[in-house]
């Protein structure tokens, strides 16, 4: 890094060079430039040494030669690039009287700080970057495209805002619209989803009842066949009774040649 003078600091360097102010400084006064000059990778100059010093001898030119106080070039990052600082002093001429009431007024040189003077609209801008472009020609660097030739044109801030606020607006009537066509949607989905539980409800009410129905019909049928098996068994155990009885009265009948129940007629009485 290189600093104007014996200074230590850049600014010890610029408060070095303000000394040759002429009267006060302003409090918002701008006390000091700081540009930095690089180029494309792919751009990049064949003597790097070369372009470093073409680019400090224009910024003495632009800037005066007393006013550069200060560059350090980096190597060590991805774009090669100069940190150069210059103080804005600009020498103006103002009227000043002479020592006696008839002396005539004539023009003195003095130093002011006048940033305006080099950065003070679009054009100086655009002019500086236009005049280092042309120095830089040798070393095989363009400028690149002004504002003239993109067809930008400055727009005020009231219209930007009103434009962000319009965009604004129209995105969040975009979102409320997608939010209620979404929520219409869950409403729909939920009221198909209600119509199926409401139907899978409706037939498991009627198969329930089918099941009851086929439940009391199984029961009624069980208590038939149980009653008949009742009877049924009634009835054999009755018969057996009876072929007991019968088996009783066989034996006796036999011994006693006592004619059966079923040989014995009828007689009637005259």
């Amino acid at each position: 890094m290189w600093l104007a003078g014996d200074a230590a600091t850049i600014e010890e360097a610029v408060e070095n060079r303000l000394q040759s102010l002429d009267g006060s400084r302003r409090k918002n006064a701008v006390l000091c430039f700081e540009t930095v000059f690089s180029f494309s990778p792919e751009s990049e100059p064949k003597s790097l040494s070369e372009w470093s010093k073409d680019t400090v001898d224009w910024a003495r030119e632009f800037f005066g030669d007393e006013n550069v106080v200060g560059f350090e070039i980096h190597l060590d990052e991805t774009t090669t690039h100069i940190h150069l600082q210059a103080v804005p002093l600009v020498e103006k001429q103002r009227k000043v009287r002479g020592s006696g009431s008839d002396s005539p007024k004539y023009y003195a040189p003095q130093l002011k700080l006048d940033a305006h003077y080099f950065t003070g609209s679009p054009k100086k801008l655009s002019d500086m970057q236009t005049s280092y472009a042309d120095a830089m020609a040798k070393h095989g660097l363009k400028r690149g495209q002004g504002k003239s030739g993109t067809g930008a044109h400055h727009v005020d801030v009231r219209t930007v805002r009103g434009k962000m606020n319009d965009d604004y607006e129209a995105d969040i009537r975009k979102g409320m619209a997608t939010e209620i066509k979404q929520h219409r949607n869950t409403q729909n989905e939920n009221l198909h989803l209600k119509e199926k539980v409401r139907s899978a409800m409706s037939q498991s009410m009627h198969y329930s009842r089918q099941a009851n129905v086929v439940k009391e019909e199984a029961e009624k049928l069980r208590e038939k066949l149980a009653k008949e098996k009742a009877e049924k068994d009634l009835l054999e155990q009755q018969n057996s009774l009876l072929n007991n009885r019968l088996n009783e009265i066989d034996p006796i009948r036999q011994v006693g040649n006592v004619p059966s129940l079923l040989q014995l007629k009828p007689s009637f009485c005259k």
